[in-house]
């Protein structure tokens, strides 16, 4: 049977299933921020050791994304979205019953699993069942996963915590998960059109993808330092300026959907452009960012809110263009590229609150958000390192291609449809 036979997963559900998959992923560590108060409340333990299974959360995904990667390439788009959601289960219900910290602690642990394996699904499957015109979109909608949990993560105080009691919450998520057993589509597990990769056979990425790779992750978790210290400590910030509390929480509501407007708005403008390649734009981004924390490190509470705009829309809105970026520079193998840069944006999130709370408790807010901002700049040089190693790389490649003597009357494998002129042949600096 061809491919053209085989019926393809409905763009929709496609799109439904990657961000159900990377909110299920990083819900446990979200609800738990949402709900720390009654936790720590009943099962008696403090900040630090909050902040330790928040920690070993993000140390976990990082660890095992780049493993979790290549695994997925193994079972396929499906099974690892089972495997992920099965695991999250587990997870949810183990914090849901702890009897004290360590169990939370064990809970986290293992939905870091589930944490790393979502990613590189969620990206295989958009890269497999997303035309490519619609792509950037995709991944823009699909980023816009994680500022969502963090909503959830709010609204379960409200909804679960100061009502039915916070292991309610958890149980909710576990609900969630079983969600995805049955959305995640069974029939995307078939090499992309293009693809040089045959059928049974595993991906793998191409001879020299790594290095610049590490570099884009290198980057990307540096600007994660940022973007996640953002969230935990904006609204101490502005309390600290003089902000009455209700005001510095909506403030930090609107810098989220400013976020997620922003990654959803670039998706939408990228499948316009005629390229693939965007690390440069997210390095002009994450520069831009750094201008905001450089305004919240003026301590002056009427710059507050041109510095939650830049920091949050531009400091926060480029991993859409960023994850997008990845799969096309590395079509082969989208879901083994995506673990290693994903290892990024995951040791950004363990580190970033972890340095910016030392910040703030020795010398205030205004050192931290300036060294907040010197991580911005390092992050988007990273970044326009990266794009030129990859640009390097795919010239090599075309000179090899051309050099190499074609045999028998097969034609080059070339896209399909109106966007076919796409591609990562054209790396952006």
């Amino acid at each position: 049977m061809s491919d053209a036979d085989v019926r393809r997963p409905r763009p929709l559900r496609v799109v439904v299933a990657a961000v159900l998959a990377t909110a299920t992923g990083a819900l446990p560590v979200f609800l738990l921020g949402g709900v720390a108060v009654q936790v720590r409340a009943e099962l008696g333990f403090g900040e630090a050791r909050l902040g330790l299974a928040v920690t070993l959360f993000f140390a976990l995904s990082a660890v095992g994304s780049a493993a979790a990667g290549r695994l997925t390439e193994q079972l396929g788009v499906h099974r690892t979205m089972l495997t992920t959601a099965l695991v999250a289960v587990v997870a949810f219900t183990i914090i849901a019953l702890a009897p004290a910290w360590w169990a939370i602690a064990a809970g986290l642990a293992v939905g870091a699993l589930a944490n790393a394996l979502a990613p590189p699904a969620a990206n295989l499957l958009l890269a497999r069942g997303v035309d490519r015109r619609r792509q950037a979109l995709a991944f823009g909608l699909k980023q816009s996963a994680v500022p969502l949990t963090s909503l959830l993560g709010g609204l379960a105080v409200p909804l679960f915590a100061l009502t039915l009691g916070w292991r309610w919450a958890f149980a909710a998520g576990a609900v969630m998960a079983c969600t995805l057993l049955l959305v995640a589509p069974r029939d995307a597990d078939r090499p992309a059109t293009g693809s040089r990769a045959r059928r049974g056979s595993v991906p793998v990425l191409v001879a020299g993808a790594k290095r610049p790779l590490v570099v884009l992750a290198v980057g990307a978790a540096f600007a994660n330092i940022g973007s996640n210290s953002l969230g935990v400590f904006l609204v101490e910030s502005l309390v600290a300026q003089g902000a009455a509390e209700a005001v510095a929480g909506l403030a930090l509501m609107v810098g989220s959907a400013v976020g997620i407007g922003v990654r959803v708005t670039l998706g939408w403008w990228a499948d316009r452009v005629d390229r693939e390649l965007f690390f440069g734009v997210a390095a002009a981004m994450m520069l831009t960012g750094a201008l905001g924390y450089m305004l919240l490190a003026t301590g002056r509470l009427a710059l507050a809110g041109p510095a939650i705009v830049l920091a949050f829309g531009a400091g926060w809105g480029w991993n859409g263009l960023y994850s997008f970026s990845v799969v096309a520079a590395n079509r082969e193998a989208p879901a083994a590229a995506t673990g290693i840069a994903q290892a990024g944006l995951f040791a950004g999130a363990m580190a970033g609150p972890g340095i910016a709370g030392l910040l703030i408790e020795r010398s205030g807010f205004a050192l931290a958000w300036g060294t907040l901002a010197v991580s911005m700049v390092v992050a988007g040089g990273c970044m326009v390192v990266g794009a030129r190693l990859i640009g390097a790389r795919a010239q090599v490649q075309v000179a090899a291609d051309a050099s190499e003597p074609r045999v028998g009357p097969e034609a080059p494998d070339v896209p399909e449809g109106p966007g076919a002129s796409k591609g990562p042949e054209r790396p952006d600096a």
